[in-house]
């Protein structure tokens, strides 16, 4: 897996980043056939954000993991210690947003198991898609969660 992170974000526009592969290997070891690989992408101008707050169902403020998934790729942001999260800068699109309390603190949501038991970490997901447009700001968004 190629995994590319520049150092700051980058400015709206279209970019082309190239790299040689003649070095690069397949997982038998066989040199890769073509020299150079070529990613085309963009960066959008104009950026969405999505604002809310995580609650326990007796609606006190909990501080939770809140996740934004758009296709294959999701966004996490902690809450801070009265459930309010924010995600700024996101490209516009569908978007699933789901929250959980991370009791043993491995920043992922745990099912639970039967044997030995061990209860799932309490969970919230909207029930709607949000799909957001161009500069689209969706506040106030509440999520409260399932304690099993």
């Amino acid at each position: 897996m190629l995994v590319f992170v520049p150092q700051v974000p980058w400015a709206p526009g279209s970019y082309r980043l190239q790299a040689r592969t003649s070095s690069w290997r397949d997982l038998a070891g066989l040199p890769l056939r073509d020299s150079l690989l070529t990613l085309s992408f963009s960066v959008p101008e104009q950026v969405c954000r999505i604002a809310g707050q995580v609650l326990f169902p007796a609606g006190t403020p909990v501080q939770a993991w809140v996740g934004a998934r758009i296709g294959e790729r999701s966004y996490q942001v902690q809450t801070d210690a009265e459930g309010r999260f924010l995600f700024a800068d996101l490209g516009p699109g569908a978007y699933r947003v789901f929250a959980f309390a991370d009791r043993n603190l491995n920043q992922q949501q745990d099912r639970g198991t039967l044997e030995p038991f061990l209860p799932s970490e309490p969970y919230a997901c909207l029930p709607e898609v949000l799909t957001l447009a161009a500069s689209a700001i969706r506040e106030g968004l509440e999520l409260r969660l399932v304690v099993p």
